[in-house]
């Protein structure tokens, strides 16, 4: 956000409750994150219970487990910034 966002906001935001725009910002930063993680939790769990009940080879599952390890990671360095 530029100067003038970042005042408009905080100008916005006035009271006992009032939070810094950078606040929100990791606020926000932390729900996508953890809803990543969740996800990629989920993938991995459902991934190798079909693995285990021979519904998918084992070289499909670690496709899979892949793919979301690296979406959770870019994912993560993204909202680092």
């Amino acid at each position: 956000m530029n100067s003038a966002q970042v005042a408009a906001f905080e100008g916005a935001n006035t009271g006992n409750s009032a939070f810094a725009a950078t606040d929100l910002s990791l606020l926000i930063a932390g729900i996508v994150v953890t809803a990543v993680l969740l996800w990629t939790a989920w993938v991995v769990i459902s991934s190798y219970r079909a693995w285990g009940r021979d519904k998918i080879k084992g070289d499909v599952a670690g496709g899979v487990i892949l793919r979301a390890l690296f979406i959770c990671v870019i994912t993560i360095v993204i909202a680092s910034y």
